[in-house]
């Protein structure tokens, strides 16, 4: 069963919390010049494999530096590849844009946990194998969807405190999404595993 509680309380529940939190947040600021995104992203996937595994679970270290900005650049590149349809659809109609959108984060979470835990670029695109997942996890994932919307609803409060504080907002909400996705495939019914193995950055 998901733990929604657990995604939105987790950040708080580590030791050195604000620490981490600090460093999310000043990534996310980074972000405007893009080089922050693939670091964020990297951290964020190591946050999904430790909630496949669900051990006693503690935020990873920001030391890994190497392995966030690789694995976080080939995971970019695929989100890259899923949103050029919706930059395509706004300039033949916005109205056409937001479903895309909305079937894309849908499916967020499953592009999440196969690539963290395969570090397979192909991984996010083999359908054959996406489709079934979604079909037999479909009360799962709108969960997570619904939570996800939700989330980032509430992360954007943070905008009233300016740019600075949507920072901060939003790498609470991120850390919970990317929970919810690993706790998604642990929680799943038990079929094939993605092909390859990523082992986890360290402590």
């Amino acid at each position: 069963m998901l733990d929604v509680g657990k995604a939105f309380s987790l950040l708080f529940a580590d030791r050195r919390w604000l620490e981490k939190w600090l460093l999310g947040s000043l990534l996310h600021i980074a972000a405007v010049l893009i080089i922050g995104i693939p670091f964020l992203l990297g951290y964020l996937l190591e946050v999904t494999r430790r909630a496949v595994k669900e051990e006693t679970f503690e935020l990873p270290e920001w030391q890994e530096w190497g392995v966030y900005f690789g694995q976080g650049l080939v995971f970019f590149i695929i989100l890259l590849v899923y949103l050029l349809p919706a930059l395509f659809f706004s300039f033949v109609s916005g109205c056409l844009s937001l479903p895309y959108l909305l079937l894309f984060y849908f499916i967020f979470p499953v592009l999440a946990f196969r690539f963290a835990l395969t570090g397979d670029f192909a991984s996010a695109f083999r359908y054959s194998e996406i489709i079934p997942f979604v079909q037999n996890n479909l009360t799962n994932l709108l969960v997570v969807w619904f939570v996800g919307l939700l989330a980032t609803v509430v992360a954007s409060f943070g905008i009233l405190a300016f740019f600075i504080g949507i920072c901060f907002s939003a790498f609470w909400a991120e850390v919970a999404m990317f929970y919810l996705a690993g706790s998604l495939y642990r929680v799943a019914p038990k079929t094939a595993p993605p092909e390859t193995s990523l082992p986890p950055a360290s402590s």
